[in-house]
């Protein structure tokens, strides 16, 4: 299905009036991705040259991703007693952790721009600059097929668009562990199988509005074992609501499930964790002003292979209530920092919150989180790799910690069943309500 998606991909783009002269132009001390080409002024942030264009040697797919830099040693780590040499570099978020908790520490390794797509995303990019539109209120967009929606972003809500649309595959079978950490009892623990199937790839028609459909099932706990919830994304929520059906073995029938968005809790995640704070940031932006404060310099997690090693144990991860120093690695990225703050007369349990993007990836990879009193209240970072066998970048691990509980919620621990096959999807069919129903009636 891939293979043919890009086949069909480039004979659209090569008729396509939108990949012009132009779009190269606009694009010549940038990436096709829109970040800058050149590292910084004292290389700490080196030039991008195209990123991992092809797995380790020893690496086979299917297997956990072998680290290609598993040689570079720490440059520093930063911890309580020299923070405030590099506040200028970190997240508040950070800072906040680091003065809450004596033995916090962050590992800094040298910066390693890894980022890198398939072709037909890159040209995919250009022909974007040109015709995707976005509506006055920024919560929908026009003739968006594929690719980065905004390579050269000007308002707050393209850089979110292009988080939320950002390449992450034609889609595959995950196996995923969710675990909370808290000081006073035992940890939690949740297990899923996701399912999902992209669809802004090059099969998807202009006219459809479908970002994604996902299967997800409880494996673990023995009480929630069985649950399915069949979710179809949509692209424009302006448009469309999201489409939710869940089969409870408890009530033994598939059932539409009103609209979950926004600050509904996530499930099993004991009200630490908000719907649209899945996958960093997700849904609509209509109760948020997104405002851009601009281009910083950020130490961030990056190339976390560390986390995703098959040899970890479970029990050992976490040490003081943070993740093991030994498992994390932080690099300096460029990120577009984007603050959201609560429109009046809309309701949202975070009030404020700053975004950090990585400019090669479009990826959020860190968000601090703010109360009703603008007290900064949770902590998320995403651990990302490149799961260079597409090649893309993403997620091992998410990370929130609730700086007032002093809990821990990690999400997408793969360490310990599999790995994501982003290799393997479904027929379309399979992602249907009535797929749904045909396979829960037969275990009635």
């Amino acid at each position: 299905m891939k293979t043919l998606s890009f086949i069909i991909l480039s004979i659209f783009i090569c008729h396509s009036t939108g990949a012009t002269d132009k779009s190269d132009r606009i694009l010549t001390s940038t990436t096709a991705m829109g970040a800058t080409k050149k590292g910084n002024a004292d290389a700490s942030i080196p030039d991008w040259q195209g990123g991992i264009i092809s797995p380790p040697k020893a690496y086979r797919k299917g297997e956990h991703h072998i680290d290609p830099f598993k040689n570079d040693a720490v440059l520093y780590t930063i911890n309580k007693s020299n923070f405030r040499q590099h506040e200028k570099n970190m997240t508040a978020g950070q800072i906040a952790m680091i003065m809450q908790n004596t033995n916090y520490q962050i590992p800094v390794y040298p910066s390693r721009r890894c980022a890198s797509f398939p072709q037909a995303i890159y040209d995919a990019n250009k022909t974007n600059i040109e015709e995707v539109k976005i509506s006055k209120d920024g919560n929908a967009i026009t003739n968006y097929r594929l690719g980065i929606p905004f390579p050269k972003p000007k308002l707050g809500e393209e850089f979110i668009w292009n988080h939320i649309l950002r390449y992450r595959g034609a889609g595959g079978i995950r196996h995923l562990t969710q675990s909370i950490f808290s000081p006073s009892s035992k940890t939690l623990v949740t297990k899923f199988e996701n399912n999902i199937i992209f669809t802004n790839d090059a099969l998807q028609s202009p006219s459809n509005n479908t970002l994604f459909k996902l299967r997800r099932s409880v494996t673990y706990p023995s009480i929630s074992a069985g649950r399915i919830s069949l979710i179809h994304e949509p692209i424009n929520r302006a448009h469309q609501a999201r489409n939710i059906w869940t089969y409870s073995p408890s009530h033994r029938r598939v059932r539409r499930t009103p609209n979950i968005g926004y600050d509904y809790p996530a499930f099993a995640t004991q009200g630490l964790m908000t719907s649209d704070q899945l996958d960093m940031f997700n849904g609509a932006l209509d109760r948020y002003h997104w405002k851009l404060i601009g281009k910083k310099e950020i130490i961030v997690p990056y190339n976390t292979y560390k986390l995703h090693k098959k040899s970890i144990k479970h029990k050992n991860l976490v040490a003081d209530g943070h993740i093991a120093a030994k498992y994390l690695r932080y690099e300096l990225h460029r990120t577009w920092v984007i603050e959201s703050t609560l429109k009046p007369g809309n309701s949202h349990y975070y009030r404020k919150r700053t975004f950090y993007i990585d400019e090669d990836s479009w990826q959020i990879v860190a968000v601090d989180i703010y109360d009703e009193n603008l007290n900064i209240w949770r902590v998320s970072e995403a651990h990302t790799i490149n799961f260079y066998e597409i090649p893309m970048i993403g997620v091992t691990l998410e990370s929130h910690y609730d700086l007032k509980t002093k809990q821990l919620l990690l999400y997408g621990l793969d360490h310990q069943k599999g790995l994501a096959d982003y290799s393997n999807t479904d027929n379309p069919n399979y992602f249907s309500p009535s797929s749904l129903r045909r396979q829960t009636n037969r275990l009635r």
